[in-house]
Parts: C-alpha cells; structure tokens; sequence
C-alpha cells in the first residue's frame, strides 16, 4: 500500500526481544519532533501478554501525544499461535484469521489517515518468520500490505546471522527494506559489521545506543528511560534516519506515479495500438490473486509532466483533503497471460526459484541434464497419465513449443508416407480449428487460419485446412451448442443450436451417439473432397484442448474434438528422427531450454496442484471440494464444476448486455452482445473492462480484465476461495448495470 500523504513502515525484528518496541518509541519521539503538527500513529495490529504489559501502553507512556492502538490483544505472553488457541475459546472478537488482520490494519490506516494522520509505524510481533494467530509466517501474513520495512536486528551474539537471515526472508518475499536499526552494543560489534554488509544492498544501518540499566526503584527507572527516549529522538542520527525516510517515500510515490507516463515514451507494449490513446496501469507489486496498482486515470491528484507544479516528477501538490491509497488491489483476472497457477508472491514457489538459483543458476541443456528437468520430465508424465506419451521435449514458451511441436508432426507424418518436401508443389499442412491462435512466432502462425493476428504479417501464408468448431455457450439459462451453417447446406439457423439440459449433459458422450455420428460423417466427406478430390496432403491435427484460449474463448463441443482424433490416427512422433545423421535430428534448441529455475519451480507447482485437487500421496482433502459441492447440489455435474456459482451463470446469461457465457474449472468467460460487430476487432468489451477496473468491491478492490474483442473473461488461480469469487460475481453484475444505465 501506498499513499502521498501517510508514510507508513512496518517494523520487523530480527527476532524477539531484539528492541522493537524501544526503537518504536524512538522513532514516534522523533516524528513528533520532526512533525509536530502532524499526528502519528502507531498500531501494533497483534500482540501477546498482560494488557500492562502491552507494546501500545508502552508508546502511550513514553510517547505522549501519539495515537497508540492494538487491534487484538491476547492475554498469554507466547507465541500469536499458541496464545490464539488458548484465547479462541474465551473470546470471538480476537483477531485470529488472516485476512480478518489485514482488512481491519487497512481499515485502521485508512480511518487514522481521514483525521490528520501523517505517520505510522505498524509493529509486528515477535521475528520476521514468527507466526501470526493462524500459525502463518508473519512476513507472509503483512505481505498483502507490503508495507516499507524497518528491521530492527539483533545485538546479542550470534545476531549477525539472524539479522542477515531475517533480511533476506523480507527480501525473498518481496519487502522493500529501508533501514536497519539495531543497539550498539559494543561486547559484539554488530553494528559495524551489519553496516558494512547491508551497505552492499544500499541499505542504511543505523545504530541505536543501549538503553540505560534498570533502576531500582520505579520512578527513577522511568525517568532514566524517559530521557534515552528523548537524547535519541533528538540524535543527529535519527534525524538523519528520518530525513532517509521521508527522502526513501517520496521517491516511491514519485517513481510509481511516473511509470505510465516514462513507459509510454520508451516502451514498445504487445497488442497496444500506440495511436490510440491507452491508459497504462502501473503495478507496485502482486500477491495471491492481486496487483496493487496504480491508475492514473482515477488519481485526482494527478498533474501531467508538463505542469509547471508538477516540476517533471510527477507529483501533485498537497491536497486540501487527504486521499484514498495511491494504489488499488486489482483481480488479475487473466491470471497474467494466463499464468498464475498458484497466484503471485507465493512464497513456496519463491523459496523453490531461490533454491534453485543458488544451486545452478543457470546452466546448458545440450547433451547435458540436471535434477529438475528430469525430474519434471517423469512428474508430467505421471500427471497426464497419457499413455501415447513417453517423452518429454523443453522449450522455451508456448510459441516455439508449438514450433516444435508441428516440425516433429510434420517429420513424422511424412516419413510414414514417404513424402518429400521438394516433391510436390502443394506443400504439407495442417488441420485446425477456426479460431485457432498459437504464438506470434511465423510458423505457427502459418498453423492458423487468415484473422486480425496475421493479415498483416507480410511473410505469413496459411498453410491448412480449419474446420469451424461447433460451440458451447450458456444463452438466457439454457445450455447450447451452436453448429455452423459449414456443416449443413440448410439456412435454417434453428436447426443449428442443439440445447441441453445442463453442462454435465454436453460431456456425457454415451448419451449423444447421434451426435457423434453426425460429426463423424462431416469430417469424413472434408477430408475426402480435401485429399482425394483437391490432392491437399496434412502433416499435423492442432487442437487446444476443449477450450481456444487467446483465439477468443471458443468453448468447443469436446464430442467435436473427441470424434476428429478419432477419424485421424496418429503414428509415433520420436523414431521419425532417429537415424546414423545428426542432421536427421530434432535441431532445435534455446539458451534457456529446461533452465533449472523454471524446472524446479514446475515441479513444486505440480505437487502443490495435487494437494489442491486431492490426488497427492497425502491424501489431503480438495481444497476445491465448496466449488464441487456447489454444483452437485444444483444438479448440473458430476466431476464438472466450476469456480464460478450455477446461480451467477444463470443470471448472468440472462443479462440483457450478454450474448452468452460459459464456466469451466477457474475460467469464466462472456460475450457480449455486439452491436457493431463481432470478433476481436469489436470494441465492445471496453466500456466494460474499465467498469471492472473502477467497481470495487467492500474491500476497495477492482478487477483487472483483459479482453479479446467482443469477450471478456476472468480466470481465477487455483487457490482464489470461494468468498473472492463471490465478491467476483457481484462486481461484475455491479459492472454490467453501471454500462447498460449508460448506454440509457
């Protein structure tokens, strides 16, 4: 989170009794010296022991005048997750979920922040790692915020390690640590060493002097505090530190408001027509299923470069009123190019990719081989339990993986047939599906039929034959499958929408023999007027499995794709290269093939998808079970169910907006009624992809969607809950009735 006006760090200690609170105080004197007219807060959102004994009743005693407030107080002094379990029974306003912690600090900022607060400090409890009430790490827990760190290390002996060690957990997760701070105690020299380390960071270490020795009596005790508070609040040090600070927070801003205009002067962005003006989202960082992200077109304060009050940084002046967060969590709804398995910042996977960092780096694949590619190798197989497949070959991206995929087809097919490239003029191509899109690379593009992605690529020549795909969509609560006119002479249009009763009944293949029959006969008579009537020879079938992604998300008829690999067989793939020439070979390769960081990453990923599904060896239970159980009890599935409720489809498929939708797993997808015109080129999804961006939820959270002309869609990760989905679904019915009232 960020703001202009609130400066706000969050202070982790390298472990417990390290002087967190101590240097708490300090900093609170410090601001108030520093600031005097602007209040500062201090907010401990979790913490353990006797309420006399309480971090925010310190800060009140050495700090008056700062606002001072615990949202969750436990009463034993251990561990949040113990003290949690002791507590739970006893009481239901104690803050002991996750989320439940992060929503009300946010709550808490943004409440303090509407009266005048300009500074906060939020400490943590414990070490970097200790647990928060749910047992999750606490660097995990606060990631949400990623808050600018304060790290308080430790100055006992063997604090060096632990300091460095705490560091670099931050660092892993993603934390923008601005400074250190820690006792100088002279016994161990920490200090100095600390200084010099994380100086190679450009990181500032600021050493504290040792509070004074405890009196014997109270009083005296108190006053001998009172006054190390004020000689280090009023340190050149500290002042220097504050200066760092503030310095550290007005670049942040500074920078994060600049990006969308820096990057619309250097940046060549893909599928962006640079002649149309855009408005570019600038992202701060991601967690779990969100951005926190900056938009520029819902920033009043904004004030372009050319603003002489700007003064080319980017900065408005200060407000008369305080604002809302610089930054806004946004749904990733395309799952970033449709990449987020299991979420951004994940820290599991962050902890693998270090890992695997360390130990390789990066290194050749050629005539070579490391643990996590073969590992991955054996891990795919066993997961797609396909029993044609039994090697495994790694590139790049899915652009030359598609590459790699048509020169094996092609090799093999004409091996098998004996056919030379040279000996014909009709060269060999292949069989898809209308629709179709495979990477940007010209080979595969050559695998798709003529559209708005190639027509203007001047090398491109289609080289094949696509069938247009019966498809699947959901229209005013009725299941439909909608055969195109190519399959019939008829221009009937209703005898060419086939309807069912549910999603479940569209996949029981046994119950639709006529179906099947019907499909089969159309492939069979294309293919001979094709082959024997026109000579045409086909090296490669291409299909996207049920679904044709960046295409549009064409919801193909799977008996459609189940008959036509049927009709066409498929002969092995891999002895078509071997022979005593190496130019017989497979020559194809990248720098980065099977690199050990994406490999190692893969196979967690692949193990954590298991757990999720319930199909590892631990015998978890689905974390998918609520999405499962949602569905069985509407009686549309059985294995089939999607994230997204049967109630939501319904309705939305009756929405007046919207031609059709469908759900399946984590995907949603809607088509919306185009006035204009259909297909990618439409414009029709804009308005509502920016509805989706400005209509946020009770959390203050929108949703970021791509679009593929007259579709929108959203794609949840693997862990979203079912609560997010909800808060999902009613922002995008929110959306669509804030378009229709419009375009009243």
């Amino acid at each position: 989170m960020l703001w202009r006006e609130l400066r706000a760090w969050q202070i982790y200690g390298a472990n417990t009794d390290v002087g967190k609170t101590i240097i708490s105080t300090i900093l609170c004197r410090a601001l108030q010296r520093r600031a005097p007219n602007a209040a500062t807060l201090y907010l401990k959102p979790v913490s353990t022991g006797p309420l006399d004994e309480a971090d925010d009743r310190h800060i009140s005693k050495y700090a008056p005048g700062i606002i001072s407030s615990c949202l969750s107080q436990f009463s034993v002094p251990v561990s949040p997750h113990l003290a949690a379990q002791i507590d739970g029974q006893n009481s239901n306003k104690l803050l002991k979920d996750d989320k439940a912690i992060i929503r009300q600090t946010k709550q808490e900022l943004n409440r303090q922040l509407g009266k005048g607060v300009r500074y906060a400090l939020l400490e943590t409890a414990g070490g970097v790692l200790s647990p928060g009430p749910s047992g999750t790490p606490q660097a995990d827990l606060y990631r949400p915020l990623r808050l600018p760190s304060l790290l308080v290390g430790d100055s006992k002996l063997g604090g060096i390690g632990t300091t460095i060690s705490a560091f670099e957990s931050l660092h892993l997760r993603g934390y923008d640590v601005d400074s250190v701070l820690l006792f100088d105690d002279p016994a161990w020299g920490n200090a100095g060493y600390l200084r010099e380390h994380f100086a190679k960071h450009n990181i500032e270490t600021t050493p504290v002097p040792l509070p004074p020795p405890r009196q014997a009596d109270s009083r005296s005790d108190e006053q001998a505090l009172n006054d190390y508070y004020e000689s280090c609040a009023a340190s050149p040090a500290i002042a220097s530190l504050i200066d760092l600070l503030n310095a550290k927070h007005f670049s942040r801003v500074s920078k994060l408001t600049s990006l969308p205009s820096l990057a619309e002067s250097i940046i060549w962005h893909p599928f962006r027509q640079h002649g149309i003006p855009h408005n570019i989202i600038a992202i701060d960082s991601a967690y779990e299923d969100h951005f926190d992200a900056y938009n520029q077109a819902s920033d009043p304060n904004f004030i372009s470069q050319s603003s002489p009050q700007a003064a080319g940084t980017g900065l408005a002046p200060p407000p008369q009123q305080p604002s809302k967060p610089l930054t806004t969590p946004l749904f990733d709804a395309s799952a970033s190019w449709w990449t987020q398995g299991l979420g951004h910042g994940n820290p599991d996977l962050s902890l693998a990719a270090a890992y695997a960092s360390g130990r390789y780096g990066h290194v050749m694949f050629a005539h070579s081989v490391h643990a996590p590619a073969l590992d991955l190798s054996y891990n795919l197989l066993s997961t797609l339990r396909n029993p044609r497949l039994a090697r495994v070959f790694f590139s790049d991206n899915g652009s030359t993986g598609m590459e790699v995929a048509v020169k094996m087809a092609l090799r093999a097919t004409c091996h098998r047939y004996g056919w030379n490239k040279d000996d014909s003029e009709n060269p060999v191509g292949v069989l898809g599906l209308k629709g179709s899109y495979h990477g940007d690379t010209i080979g595969v593009m050559n695998c798709s039929e003529p559209s708005v992605f190639n027509e203007k690529v001047d090398w491109y020549q289609p080289w094949g034959f696509w069938f247009d795909p019966p498809q699947v969509l959901l229209k005013d609560g009725q299941w439909t499958i909608t055969i195109p006119d190519s399959f019939s002479n008829s221009s009937n249009s209703s005898n060419n929408t086939l309807t069912f009763p549910s999603l479940a009944s569209i996949f029981d293949f046994s119950s639709r023999p006529e179906h099947a029959a019907f499909y089969k006969s159309y492939i069979t008579s294309t293919l001979h007027r094709l082959v024997h009537e026109q000579k045409r020879r086909f090296g490669a079938l291409i299909l996207e499995p049920i679904v044709m992604g960046a295409g549009g998300m064409i919801f193909v008829d799977p008996l459609f794709q189940r008959t036509l690999i049927k009709t066409i067989p498929s002969p092995a793939i891999f002895d078509a290269f071997l022979s005593d020439s190496k130019t017989d070979a497979l020559l194809h390769g990248h720098s980065y093939t099977a690199h050990p960081i994406g490999c190692t990453v893969a196979n967690r990923s692949l193990d954590t998808m298991a757990r999720l599904s319930g199909s590892s060896s631990t015998g978890s239970a689905a974390a998918w079970q609520g999405y499962q159980t949602e569905w069985a009890a509407a009686h549309l599935s059985g294995e089939l169910f999607s994230f997204f409720s049967p109630q939501f489809l319904h309705t939305l498929s009756k929405h007046p907006l919207i031609h059709g939708c469908w759900a399946l797993g984590s995907v949603l997808a809607m088509t919306l009624k185009a006035g204009a015109g259909a297909g990618y080129s439409s414009n029709v999804t804009a308005g509502l992809q920016e509805r989706l961006l400005t209509t946020l939820d009770s959390e203050g959270r929108g949703i970021h969607s791509r679009v593929l002309g007259d579709v929108s869609y959203i794609i949840c990760s693997m862990t979203t809950d079912q609560l997010e989905v909800r808060s999902l679904e009613t922002q995008v019915i929110e959306a669509l009735g804030q378009e229709m009232a419009m375009e009243k």
